[in-house]
């Protein structure tokens, strides 16, 4: 900066001294060159030695006006290069002085764009350090509020499926009590069409039912003579319970009512009768039940009669001794009633033992109150059967007493 103002100040002295120098001269030559004299009519009048004198001076006055303009063409000669030269240097002077300048200012804008550079450096650091908070800030925001959308969905998805399964399950519980209600159920046509509707309505929501809700609407279906849609319902049951035998058995169950084929029928006697060898006591009269359904509609018993002794021989509840009892007055064969008598007898002293909380405890009562029926002929009206029953009549009247306690055993 400082050689940039000196060459300035250079610059303008120069030209200066050399407009100061050409005014200067100008004037000078015009206010010093020598008057020319001439011979006028005013120095006729003078005498002889006068005129000899002015001659003389006149002479004397041409020679310095000649040596005058000597000077003054060689002082224009000089004159005319001079500002040229001065010109010259000056250019010189100020392209020196101009690289100089240059390198000058060329500093300078590098010294202040350097500092401006330092500081937009550092406010862009900070800028990017507030942009990264800012970013981490908003990731947070998003991932609380990600968080909220999930657990505002799970909260929704929480209330729908709450509300389904409350809608679904009563309308079973609606549909299963009319049906229980309702004399004669499966030949009435509106507890038909409203089962129809209502079990087809319920299968859109069947993932959020229980196994159990699946079971009970198979049941009514089934009550109702529907075996389409009582096996749909029984085996999206056991999808949901898998290995469970009592859906099982009623899948089999439904599976002989739709299909009948003797091929098939074998296998599912089989897998029945398998399943009848190993039941465990919970819910064992379930599967006994649908042993005799399939026994019933086959019209086969003997396979049935042959599992069932073998169950019964090694141990079993009240309720297996029933449905023995049950088979060899459903089949006929010869010596009938003796065995079916002894089965009687045994259920009579296994219930006398058995816990009245037992799943099977309601419907060994009820079976025992109507096969006794079955074999002693028609009750009187105060209770009292023929003569030629097996059965003690006061033992009968003490079963009727306990199945009123009960009530009607489920299915």
């Amino acid at each position: 900066m400082i050689n940039a103002t000196i060459s300035v100040k250079i610059t303008t002295v120069i030209f200066a001294l050399l407009f100061v120098f050409t005014t200067t001269y100008t004037g000078h030559a015009q206010n010093s060159a020598p008057t020319k004299l001439t011979t006028t009519d005013e120095v006729k009048g003078l005498t002889e030695g006068q005129k000899t004198i002015f001659e003389a001076l006149l002479k004397s006055h041409e020679s310095v006006l000649k040596i005058h303009e000597e000077n003054a063409s060689r002082l224009g000669w000089l004159m005319t290069i001079l500002p040229g030269a001065l010109f010259g240097i000056a250019a010189l002077v100020a392209w020196w002085l101009g690289s100089n300048l240059k390198e000058a200012i060329t500093n300078q804008v590098l010294l202040v764009a350097s500092g401006e550079l330092k500081q937009k450096q550092a406010d862009f650091a900070r800028l990017q350090q507030a942009i990264k908070d800012t970013e981490q800030s908003a990731m947070a925001w998003k991932a609380k509020i990600a968080e909220l959308k999930i657990s505002g969905a799970q909260l929704d998805a929480f209330n729908a499926h709450s509300s389904k399964v409350r809608d679904y399950q009563g309308q079973l519980l609606a549909l299963r009590k009319q049906a229980r209600s309702t004399p004669n159920a499966a030949y009435d046509a509106d507890l038909r069409r409203l089962a129809l509707f209502t079990l087809t309505d319920v299968k859109i929501g069947v993932k959020e039912l229980h196994a159990d809700d699946c079971y009970n609407a198979a049941a009514v279906a089934g009550g109702l003579k529907m075996s389409d849609l009582a096996i749909w319902y029984m085996r999206a049951a056991f999808d949901k319970d898998k290995g469970n035998p009592v859906y099982e058995s009623r899948i089999l169950r439904h599976e002989i009512e739709i299909q009948g084929d003797s091929k098939t029928a074998s296998k599912i006697v089989a897998r029945i009768l398998e399943l009848v060898k190993h039941a465990p006591p919970p819910g064992c009269e379930l599967i006994y039940s649908e042993a005799w359904n399939i026994a019933e509609h086959l019209r086969r018993y003997a396979p049935f009669i042959l599992a069932f002794e073998e169950v019964t021989q090694r141990g079993a509840t009240s309720y297996a001794h029933l449905i023995t009892a049950r088979l060899y007055m459903r089949e006929g064969r010869l010596g009938w009633r003796e065995h079916a008598e002894k089965h009687l007898e045994a259920t009579k002293r296994l219930l006398a033992n058995e816990p009245s909380q037992a799943t099977w405890y309601p419907s060994s009562v009820r079976e025992l109150h109507a096969r006794v029926l079955e074999l002693g002929g028609e009750a009187d009206e105060d209770g009292s059967i023929a003569e030629n029953s097996a059965i003690d009549p006061k033992a009968l009247k003490e079963m009727a007493r306990i199945l009123a306690k009960f009530g009607n055993a489920p299915e």
